[in-house]
């Protein structure tokens, strides 16, 4: 199911072995664990800014916060992987 729309991007209202939500302030650590996971598994996407419940809740400066997490995941995914943020 879907319980919120971004824009034209649907977010599903439950995590899932392929879902997974983090709101606040993420480190870089965290996404990169999460990402990593994905990467050893079937894949999936990471929505930050998105409460437990599926809840839209924002990042503050987000650009910058996509800047910072392109650069630390370059930095500590090992081998290169294909990813987007």
């Amino acid at each position: 199911m879907v319980k919120a729309r971004s824009g034209n991007m649907q977010i599903p209202d439950e995590e899932t072995e392929a879902v997974e939500f983090k709101q606040g302030s993420v480190k870089p650590e965290q996404v990169a664990r999460v990402v990593c996971a994905f990467l050893n598994s079937t894949g999936g996407t990471l929505y930050i800014g998105v409460a437990d419940g599926g809840d839209i809740v924002g990042v503050k400066e987000p650009l910058e916060r996509a800047s910072i997490l392109r650069h630390e995941l370059q930095e500590r995914l090992s081998p290169k992987a294909l990813w987007s943020v």
